[in-house]
């Protein structure tokens, strides 16, 4: 299986009383679960199903963002 790169923001939202999580590079991507571990797994998943539906649409899916240290 191949890894995932996209970024992940993990939000607590007291109204739905979930983890909510969306991906900067990924434009109208939302997963949720209720613990952060589930938060996560729903997140890779619906973020593998989210790529292979863009990736009908486009020709490549976004890049993903990259860590660069300050130093």
């Amino acid at each position: 299986m191949e890894k995932l790169k996209y970024s992940m923001v993990i939000q607590w939202s007291d109204e739905y009383n979930d983890y909510i999580v969306t991906s900067p590079e990924l434009p109208g991507f939302i997963a949720h679960g209720s613990s952060y571990e589930d938060a996560v797994r729903e997140a890779q998943d619906t973020m593998r199903k989210w790529l292979m539906v863009v990736s009908d649409f486009k020709d490549h899916p976004p890049e993903p963002w990259k860590y660069v240290s300050g130093d």
